[in-house]
């Protein structure tokens, strides 16, 4: 299959002359344009090859994206030969390559490049921790939190939650909830790995707690943390009610959410009627794909249509009704019998179909 170039004319052939100051800092921004938005091998070897035709290749800021966009496409190999064949890498260098292992769950080799990097006597820094410890097992994460303090980053906000994750991964919710209290700044992201901790642990009254904490400051993400830590541990009741808060919050719901919404409205049902083995099995009905997928594509207010080929079960049915009361919106389902409309929690059915 013909490939299309990345770029054709952005730049010119190589002249005899020099070019000047102004048109190599062009030259550079451009490439560096480029390879940020390059999203296929064939685009970064098109790149690179012109790197290396303009005597380029030895570009520490594009050396670096280059490395790193390999490792984003999946392309590893690529970037550890361009790693290699880098003269004196320096901290950023070795963080990147670092992290390009990380990123691809192979963090015994990461924590060999640390060690080598160490080695060759090059200081660590807040991005090289960051990278080192995202998805390292407990272990590692209590080594790497000695090179922390050793290094003087123990209150650097991103080296601080990449620990309290990797105590928390590791079972040590006892280490990561004191790191968590001891940061003096708390970002968003730091928040939301200790929300995920708690409610990972089964800890829902301190998640919740720490959930109202951030009053205002919650995204989509922090929402579906605790309305799944809800749902998981076995509080629909609860789940529901902090979904229709966040629908009030005017918080927009995605594909995450309504998984946990619609598996609590199913727990719900099954409590009711004494069958949470029957829950189970029917938790990943069609029906409640297509309604969770009409929910957040529509507009609210919009009526949900659903087509299906078989009798809905009682199931879904009773999922049906709940969610058009939870999110006031009428639901229009065709089953191999009838019409049904939910509106309000109720269906024109009559519950007899």
């Amino acid at each position: 299959m013909a490939t299309t170039p990345l770029f054709t004319t952005t730049l010119q052939p190589p002249s005899a002359t020099t070019a000047p100051p102004s048109t190599h800092s062009s030259q550079v921004n451009t490439l560096a344009f480029l390879i940020d938005k390059s999203k296929s091998k064939t685009h970064l070897l098109q790149i690179h090859a012109t790197l290396i035709r303009r005597g380029l290749d030895d570009h520490t800021i594009l050396n670096f994206k280059l490395q790193r966009r390999y490792s984003a496409v999946g392309h590893l190999h690529y970037s550890v030969t361009l790693f290699n064949q880098t003269r004196n890498p320096d901290v950023f260098t070795w963080s990147s390559i670092i992290h390009a292992h990380t990123q691809s769950n192979l963090n015994d080799q990461a924590l060999s490049y640390y060690i080598q990097m160490l080695t060759n006597s090059i200081q660590p820094n807040a991005f090289t921790f960051s990278s080192l410890l995202n998805g390292t097992t407990l272990q590692p994460t209590k080594a790497v939190h000695c090179h922390v303090v050793k290094f003087g980053l123990s209150f650097d906000t991103y080296v601080a939650t990449g620990l309290v994750d990797g105590y928390a991964r590791g079972g040590d919710f006892v280490s990561a909830e004191k790191l968590f209290d001891k940061m003096p700044v708390k970002s968003l992201v730091s928040f939301t790995t200790m929300l995920t901790c708690y409610a990972k642990h089964g800890k829902l009254r301190e998640a919740r707690m720490l959930f109202d904490e951030m009053e205002g400051n919650k995204d989509v993400v922090v929402w579906n943390v605790m309305i799944d830590g809800y749902a998981q541990n076995g509080f629909p009741n609860e789940c529901l009610l902090l979904f229709r808060r966040m629908l009030v919050e005017k918080v927009r719901p995605d594909v995450i959410t309504l998984l946990a919404v619609l598996s609590s409205c199913g727990q719900v049902g099954a409590l009711e009627s004494g069958e949470e083995q029957k829950e189970l099995s029917l938790e990943v009905h069609s029906e409640k794909l297509a309604l969770a997928f009409g929910l957040i594509s529509t507009r609210a207010g919009t009526t949900i249509k659903i087509v299906k080929n078989l009798r809905v079960c009682l199931d879904c049915h009773d999922v049906m009704k709940m969610i058009s009361r939870i999110t006031e919106r009428r639901i229009v389902m065709r089953d191999r019998n009838r019409f049904h409309h939910f509106d309000n929690g109720s269906c024109s059915c009559g519950d007899y179909w």
